[in-house]
């Protein structure tokens, strides 16, 4: 592998770019409603506020690498491929500063989106990324440190959620409106399962780092709050379908059976690591097939 190709897999590997999936999903959305109100897409703003938030998930992520190096979090445990972190610092892979200036740079570059985007339609955009900075920052980083205080899922959701897809509907609109909101909440839900099942893996390292996540708290045994939000994710897009098309009523019958088995096959391997983490896959592809259904049926109300 050569120099270059070295230095973006570890770009690719220090932002987790798998991972941007969880912001792409909400932006979407949050302009397909705005689409199906208007009947038109300002792309210009949607590439901006599309790339904006997924900078700010990259930034957030390097910081999150960045502040568990510095608290001592990293390196307890061996990364996995859903979990465990990056451990780019403890294996001498990058230099802490190095870390540090990525994710000043990233936040950096999402500003200047956010700044064009309000010459268009209003500060109030800026001010929407902005809250989701110090959300995303703030969820490893002190002095707030959510993700070791026991309120890192909420926060997560929160962005990831109402956050994002009124961010987006806003930057189409210059407003808000209650079908954004209501739109976001099964989204917000899904990644806050995400969340907490990707941390069943890591629940006595994150312990012994003081981290303060909710299946520490529960002490690993609430699987329930995972089958929980699975499961109120499901009802919450209910609402959404009074005026859907059969097929679209079908096509949700579909994912809510993956939903639920996703839900049950959490109770069996929760305590088997090495099972758990087609769980924590089939959770992911659940969140962003809701979030593609959801746009699906607003694009043909």
């Amino acid at each position: 592998m050569g120099k270059s190709q070295h230095k973006l897999l570890l770009f690719w590997q220090a932002i987790r770019g798998p991972f941007l999936l969880a912001s792409g999903i909400p932006v979407l959305l949050g302009t397909t409603i705005a689409y199906a109100q208007q009947g038109q897409v300002r792309w210009g703003l949607f590439v901006l506020a599309l790339l904006g938030c997924m900078l700010l998930h990259a930034g957030a992520n390097v910081a999150n690498n960045y502040y568990d190096w510095l608290l001592g979090a990293d390196g307890l445990k061996p990364s996995e491929m859903l979990s465990g972190g990056t451990l780019l610092v403890h294996s001498g892979q990058l230099q802490p500063e190095k870390l540090r200036a990525l994710y000043r740079g990233l936040y950096l570059a999402a500003f200047a989106c956010g700044v064009v985007v309000a010459q268009y339609v209003g500060y109030v955009a800026l001010l929407i990324g902005l809250l989701g900075l110090v959300l995303g920052h703030g969820y490893t980083a002190p002095p707030a440190r959510f993700s070791y205080r026991g309120w890192g899922e909420l926060v997560t959701g929160i962005t990831f959620g109402p956050l994002a897809v009124l961010g987006s509907y806003y930057a189409q609109t210059a407003r808000f409106d209650w079908q954004p909101l209501l739109a976001s909440l099964p989204l917000g839900l899904l990644i806050t399962a995400v969340l907490y099942i990707n941390e069943f893996p890591d629940q006595h390292t994150d312990e012994a780092a003081g981290k303060l996540n909710w299946v520490v708290l529960t002490k690993g045994q609430a699987i329930g709050i995972y089958q929980a939000l699975i499961v109120v994710a499901i009802l919450a897009a209910l609402p959404l379908l009074f005026a859907a098309s059969p097929w679209v009523l079908g096509l949700y019958l579909v994912l809510t059976a993956l939903g639920l088995q996703t839900a049950w096959q959490g109770k069996q391997f929760f305590l088997c690591p090495e099972r758990l983490l087609l769980v924590q896959a089939k959770t992911i592809v659940f969140y962003a097939l809701t979030g593609l259904f959801l746009c699906v049926v607003y694009l043909g109300t």
